[in-house]
């Protein structure tokens, strides 16, 4: 009974260790998670942060190169336009063709741009979705942990429950031996005593 009760002693210890440790790791796997997804929410706002920099500063060099143009034809009039196109040896038809060709262009890049307003946006949420995500995973490994902990302490329950039964059914039996060996003693003892008389 003492090695039994020392084994179960050591087991005991055993598993409060083990539960000790898991939940350790479990603390510092959330912690972890938090740092990434922190981590990763900012990277992505800075790489947000650059992309609206580089498309705002790509703008402005277009406007101040508008801007140069119009203050170019507004000094030399229609004559420097003319005489630009005549250096290059366009004709109008091709001068047409060739604004038409930027404006589609300008369509496609105004397209792909929006498109890729539309792509930040959905990346900015799965990284907000990924964080809820993993932050219920965490409660849910804590309450995890809790009814592996319930369940641990419910096993240890029945099994000190059923060896206290069986302790309990023992010396039931042992009570029995000794109530019946106490009637037969006393009816031997009646008949002993009828027979003296």
């Amino acid at each position: 009974a003492v090695v039994s009760t020392q084994s179960t002693g050591i087991e005991g210890q055993l598993r409060q260790h083990q539960e000790g440790v898991i939940f350790v790791l479990t603390h510092s796997l959330k912690q972890a998670c938090d740092r990434y997804s922190h981590t990763k929410a900012v990277h992505v706002k800075q790489a947000l942060e650059q992309h609206k920099l580089a498309r705002l500063s790509s703008h402005r060099v277009e406007n101040i190169r508008t801007m140069e143009q119009v203050e170019d034809y507004a000094r030399g009039g229609d004559q420097g336009g003319v005489a630009e196109d005549e250096d290059l040896g366009l004709s109008p038809e091709e001068i047409q063709q060739l604004e038409m060709e930027n404006d589609n262009l300008f369509a496609e890049l105004t397209a792909v741009s929006a498109e890729v307003q539309n792509i930040e946006g959905t990346v900015v949420e799965i990284s907000r979705l990924q964080e809820i995500f993993t932050e219920k995973v965490l409660s849910q490994s804590d309450q995890i942990f809790q009814i592996h902990q319930t369940a641990v302490e419910t096993t240890e329950n029945t099994r000190s429950g059923n060896e206290e039964l069986r302790e309990a059914i023992k010396n039931n039996a042992g009570f029995r031996v000794w109530l019946l060996f106490v009637f037969i003693m006393a009816s031997c003892c009646l008949l002993f005593l009828d027979w003296y008389h």
